[in-house]
């Protein structure tokens, strides 16, 4: 069992063998977590950790930043954080509080079937990250959004799939939307019921946000998270092949996909991913999405009797009320939503919200916000993303922020965080090579994930 204090443990093969898992990326001023799982799990919340670096050099991988040639791991001292900010995977079981966003538990569907196909202790891994196991029972119980990206990641390495959000893929379909996948019924055509999901799918989750733009005979459905402190590689993974299945299901028919493209790196999955998806996967992308054929959208739906649709509708609407978190938090949603392709402005949203523009800009006031307040926001959040966590060329960055200008960006990442945005993303790399060497202390890097 891990103590606070001096601990110096084998690492053989990595350290996942010997079950400490870093279950976040390295970020600044943020919690980390150390966590033991076995009959005897613990963990610890902790604002900073030391590490011995003695004679270790590092590398930043999916679980965050290991040992590679030493033949020990030492951690110096744990710094505990007896009220962490947020619910850390590993740690609700300990009494920690809902994570910052939610996901209905319906999203564990085909865990069982895909642990016992591969011979996997399921349960061993539900405890890791302090998930109940009747939980699998309970599909519209809503859990921690970051604790199932840690439970996802866990699964992956314990279990030794690079592709387990793929193979997880295979289970979900339309159901797995609950009401919202049942709205799909109210629509005549596959535009409506894409659109009917994309407005509805913070019931199923808040940590997501989906939208659809046609163009050019192209049609791109977009997939992103919301920020959060968990890493997000194989549920996204997990969530385009649900894309892609919930919107065969809805249109009756299959998708033939013209490519999939993900932010993260392949990460060993290139070949399963176009083998998955039976198109072109392009990683280290500008957006998680998926592309086809416009004309597709317009095939019919197989509508429901309508003497329901009143009925679906009136309930939607009473859960929309009851997940309402002021006018403010939905502009900020929607602005999230329409910049995923790099169009937003007050009369856009205002529009989409089905609310006058000077009402909604009296409405933001009165809640002690402003459109520019929160369109800055959505910006500073996606930039230090941007380039810090992936490869994009800074003028890429530029667009797809919404700028028509790189200069007019870099005075702003400027004003944001004290540096041009060329200057923080080649000092986070130096902070990574530093890491891989032995020369910096882990909890001084930025962008690792």
């Amino acid at each position: 069992m891990v103590q606070c204090g001096q601990v110096v443990l084998p690492i053989d093969g990595g350290l996942e063998r010997h079950g400490i898992l870093p279950c976040f990326s390295l970020m600044p001023a943020s919690p980390r977590t150390v966590h033991h799982p076995g009959d005897e799990a613990c963990a610890f919340c902790f604002d900073r950790l030391e590490f011995d670096l003695g004679r270790q050099r590092y590398a930043d991988g999916p679980s965050g930043v290991r040992p590679v040639t030493s033949s020990y791991f030492a951690v110096k001292r744990l710094f505990l954080n007896p009220k962490p900010k947020y619910l850390i995977p590993g740690v609700s079981s300990l009494g920690g509080e809902m994570g910052r966003y939610f996901i209905r538990a319906s999203s564990l569907i085909g865990l069982r079937e895909l642990a016992e196909r591969q011979g996997a202790d399921l349960a061993a891994a539900m405890q890791s990250v302090g998930l109940r196991m009747d939980l699998l029972r309970k599909p519209d119980e809503r859990i921690s959004f970051e604790t199932v990206c840690a439970l996802f990641e866990h699964c992956a390495q314990v279990w030794n799939l690079p592709d387990f959000g793929l193979r997880l893929a295979n289970y979900h379909h339309l159901n797995i939307l609950g009401v919202v996948g049942l709205a799909t019924k109210m629509e005549g055509t596959l535009r409506g019921a894409v659109n009917t999901i994309i407005a509805n799918l913070v019931i199923h989750s808040d940590a997501k946000i989906a939208a659809l733009d046609e163009r050019d005979g192209v049609a791109t459905v977009t997939l992103e998270t919301h920020p959060t402190t968990a890493y997000t590689r194989q549920y996204m993974l997990a969530s385009l092949g649900t894309a892609r299945s919930v919107i065969e299901q809805a249109g009756n028919a299959g998708l033939k996909l013209i490519e999939v493209s993900l932010r993260h790196e392949a990460g060993g999955v290139q070949a399963a991913a176009e083998a998955f998806f039976g198109c072109p996967v392009r990683f280290n992308a500008e957006r998680n999405a998926l592309y086809f054929d416009a004309a597709v959208l317009d095939r019919p739906t197989q509508r429901s009797d309508t003497a329901y649709h009143a009925i679906i509708d009136r309930y939607l609407t009473t859960l929309h009320h009851e997940l309402g978190g002021g006018v403010a938090e939905t502009v900020r949603k929607e602005i999230a939503r329409q910049m995923e392709f790099g169009r937003c402005t007050l009369e856009s949203v205002a529009q989409r919200l089905r609310i006058e523009p000077r009402s909604l800009q009296r409405q933001l006031k009165q809640d002690g916000s402003g459109f520019r307040d929160l369109m800055d926001d959505w910006r500073r959040e996606r930039a230090l993303s941007l380039v810090t966590r992936t490869r994009l060329p800074l003028m890429e960055v530029t667009l797809a922020l919404g700028y028509s200008d790189q200069s007019i960006f870099s005075r702003a990442f400027q004003r944001w965080y004290g540096q041009s945005p060329l200057a923080y993303r080649l000092k986070d790399a130096a902070m990574v090579a530093a890491l891989r060497h032995g020369r910096a202390r882990p909890e001084m890097a930025h962008g690792l994930r």
